[in-house]
């Protein structure tokens, strides 16, 4: 109880919002994305109805609506197709405010204005440098994200060469997900936060070192992610 009141139940794949960002105990990011175009799709709308000027509308895309969106890429991955979706919400926003019909090529409004398109560039531009600049914060940690990171890199570099052309297609996509599970249960357990299976408290290192064996396993080289654990 806190302050004579009982805590409450909160289901593990219900979302909760934390630093604005719709988050799950299970780490599905579906409902953020959910939560965001919802949110974005009501914002145009309303500024399509709106008697701003076309400059003040093109400033209000590009500077609360976009940072909007991009806000939680640091946290929350996003797949292609859910980038595209979101681009389509900017580009009608972008051909509106000119004025332009929706059917306008997609390839000329993410053009720059001096070459003759609209200026609205894709959000992939966004997504992909803020992964990038993530990325080269992980590798130089210091600490076991930064241990892990390079394992990884190091580890799929080794698979790569081991692997023929047909296995790495096979086996590569489930290395990325084991991976990137594994550095998701090494922050929690970094953070002290414990994780509940049917309402019992589970071991986070029994998950962990169970993805190591099977990324072993897929991998082998002389290097060991069980080793990475002890």
């Amino acid at each position: 109880k806190i302050q004579g009141k009982p805590i409450t139940y909160h289901s593990p794949r219900e979302p909760f919002r934390h630093l604005g960002v719709e988050l799950t105990m299970d780490l599905n990011y579906k409902h953020h994305f959910k939560s965001t175009y919802h949110k974005i799709k009501k914002q145009i709308q309303h500024l399509k109805g709106s008697y701003a000027s076309t400059n003040q509308k093109l400033r209000i895309i590009e500077t609360c609506i976009r940072p909007a969106i991009a806000y939680a890429f640091a946290a929350a991955p996003y797949t292609p197709t859910q980038i595209k979706a979101l681009d389509g919400l900017m580009t009608q926003a972008t051909k509106h405010a000119y004025r332009l019909s929706i059917g306008m090529s997609t390839a000329a409004a993410h053009q720059d204005k001096s070459r003759g398109g609209l200026g609205c560039h894709s959000l992939e531009v966004e997504y992909h440098l803020i992964c990038q600049q993530n990325l080269v914060r992980a590798l130089n940690d210091q600490g076991p994200r930064g241990t892990i990171t390079r394992a990884l890199f190091d580890m799929q570099k080794t698979g790569v060469d081991l692997l023929t052309a047909q296995r790495c297609v096979e086996h590569m996509p489930s290395l990325q997900r084991y991976s990137l599970r594994m550095r998701q249960l090494l922050s929690l357990k970094q953070c002290k936060t414990r994780l509940l299976k049917r309402n019992k408290e589970h071991d986070i290192l029994e998950d962990m070192n169970k993805l190591a064996e099977t990324i072993d396993t897929l991998l082998p080289t002389d290097k060991c992610w069980t080793d990475l654990l002890v």
